[in-house]
């Protein structure tokens, strides 16, 4: 079992202490079944811990009876944490579902921000207030595939966008990254590319986008 762990630091109080909290990783392999999930831990807060758990379970329920059913021939699961403070946990599931004898990109991911105090989804619009316009303008320089690479211009889809994804993940130090599903920014190989949006391109579209 692998364990990702972080010293959260109470900053600025006199003989502050460690809180620690981890995000450990839950394995299952079998035929076709390849799958390494989260299992959040939250010292002192099991209220959220166990929300917070049962969420990111959800998704990997839905993957296993798909898959049990017959819907896909192999599936996987993998996840990544991004960003951890002592509030929040961003965490991103990514999973893979191919048919039989499919071809192309069958990637999916679920970028999830949680308040580890409630245990509940923090919605985008908590950081920053976006339009489609806006992303379609930032697209053309911030656009980037799901292993972090920038986007060459001559690949990045020439169709406007349409909707704000609710999926988007936190790298730390303000920056925002605005998560779209695979063939939206860029083709299917590029998997679930996503738009970073820095906090001075926050602030502006914060003070322009007051709802």
């Amino acid at each position: 079992m692998k364990k990702f762990l972080c010293a959260l630091v109470i900053a600025g109080s006199l003989g502050a202490f460690p809180s620690y909290a981890s995000v450990s990783s839950g394995q299952e392999s079998a035929t076709n079944w390849e799958v390494t999930y989260p299992i959040v831990s939250i010292e002192g807060n099991a209220e959220a811990q166990n929300s917070i758990n049962a969420d990111l379970n959800s998704y990997l329920e839905t993957l296993r009876d798909d898959f049990q059913n017959g819907k896909y021939f192999i599936c996987k699961e993998r996840y990544v944490v991004h960003y951890e403070d002592n509030d929040i946990l961003s965490i991103s599931v990514y999973q893979l579902r191919e048919p039989y004898g499919g071809n192309g990109n069958h990637s999916r991911s679920f970028d999830l921000v949680y308040d580890k105090n409630t245990g509940e989804q923090i919605p985008l619009d908590n950081y920053v207030h976006v339009t489609p316009s806006d992303l379609e303008h930032y697209k053309w320089s911030h656009s980037y595939n799901q292993s972090g690479k920038p986007l060459k211009m001559d690949s990045i889809s020439r169709f406007p966008l349409k909707e704000i994804p609710s999926n988007y993940f936190l790298k730390g130090d303000g920056v925002v990254c605005v998560v779209f599903p695979p063939y939206e920014l860029s083709c299917g190989a590029d998997g679930c590319c996503y738009i970073e949006l820095e906090p001075d391109y926050i602030e502006y579209l914060n003070r322009k986008n007051q709802w």
